[in-house]
């Protein structure tokens, strides 16, 4: 069991077998809200909205509503929300104002129960500002860090956990992509030696077919949560929920 867990409703991340979170990638509001509730299967613990998915000028106010029904359809579940840049793998490139802008409804009105903020896409003053604002409204900051070109040395890695803690993340995520062998390696060390030493609960992954092994792999090296497909997956590597599930339960400890 890991030093730190943390509960949200009755799912608890940091001990365990890891959770599964499915991506909803709808673009328009009405279809994410189909595919939310579609996608809210019996292994499923987390449904993540991902707002860059949606198309044409898109409504911050809409988006707090839109969640609202997303929560209600999707229950027991946890709805994780999430912004991703084209800096980080996403579909939308955002200046900081405009980023606050679609967050800030939705935080204010604690109409989700986690967000997602990048760590590294957005100013430091954004990051401290969207931060007390959810967990002002009792949310939940997962703080990532995504790089889909290569493997950054663990050093590297290990700084921007470090920053995570200190700027109030509840949740730290590293997503990276291998080259080799020795980068899942490493990255599968770095969670083990977080999940011992570290603040915080831990989602890490090295993504694409190289690095599925981290997908499975994290009740033994403590990533508390992973990612899964409903049909149309957000990042490579990603594996269909029910298989998932399986795999899970086989590996579990």
């Amino acid at each position: 069991m890991t030093k730190e867990t943390l509960t949200i409703k009755e799912t608890v991340f940091g001990a365990g077998r890891p959770k599964i979170a499915v991506p909803v990638t709808a673009d328009t509001m009405a279809a994410a809200v189909v595919q939310a509730q579609q996608s809210a299967l019996p292994a499923v613990d987390v449904i993540e909205w991902r707002i860059d998915f949606l198309k044409g000028t898109v409504d911050p106010q809409a988006i707090a509503k839109t969640a609202r029904r997303i929560q209600a359809v999707i229950s027991p579940r946890l709805l994780l929300v999430t912004l991703r840049t084209k800096e980080e793998g996403g579909q939308v490139q955002v200046t900081d104002e405009r980023y606050q802008e679609l967050y800030r409804p939705l935080l204010a009105t604690g109409s989700t129960d986690l967000v997602d903020l990048e760590l590294l896409a957005n100013s430091s003053a954004c990051l401290t500002a969207l931060t007390a604002l959810a967990h002002e409204h009792q949310v939940k900051v997962i703080m990532s860090s995504h790089d889909f070109a290569k493997t950054p040395r663990p050093a590297i890695l290990k700084q921007r956990l470090n920053q995570m803690e200190v700027a109030g993340a509840d949740i730290a995520k590293l997503a990276v992509m291998p080259h080799s062998p020795t980068d899942v390696l490493e990255v599968l060390e770095l969670t083990q030696d977080y999940h011992l030493h570290g603040q915080l609960p831990l989602i890490t992954m090295a993504m694409g077919d190289l690095g599925k092994i981290t997908r499975v792999s994290g009740e033994l090296f403590g990533s508390c949560l992973t990612f899964a497909s409903v049909g149309r997956a957000s990042a490579p590597g990603q594996i269909a929920v029910e298989e998932l599930d399986r795999i899970l339960n086989d590996l579990r400890i």
